[in-house]
């Protein structure tokens, strides 16, 4: 009896153990999880954050231009619309026929 006892004993103290290393394990794995879901959500506002400063540093200095530009265009002859054209547009009718980039005949 004492025997069976002692067995029970033994096995019910193996039975813990074995909970108890499963129990740090899962712990361990909760913790992982959730180390790299924090760094994840880190990267993620870290991406925003550049992006708006990005964006607010341009604002800043096209606000910059912008006043620099109509400044010295007011000086300028010229109709607003030119110079607030982007560079090569309204330009499809000219040179069509120019190619920059293409060697000339030897003849």
């Amino acid at each position: 009896m004492q025997e069976d006892e002692d067995a029970k004993r033994e096995a019910e103290g193996q039975r813990l153990l074995e909970l108890r290393r499963l129990e740090q394990e899962a712990r361990l794995k909760e913790q992982e999880e959730i180390e790299k879901q924090r760094a994840a959500e880190d990267a993620r506002r870290n991406f925003y954050l550049e992006n708006r400063q990005h964006l607010e540093q341009l604002r800043h200095y096209q606000g910059i231009s912008r006043a620099r530009t109509f400044s010295y265009f007011k000086f300028v002859r010229r109709p607003r619309e030119t110079h607030e054209r982007p560079m090569g547009a309204g330009d499809q009718g000219k040179n069509k026929n120019n190619k920059i980039n293409q060697p000339k005949d030897k003849h």
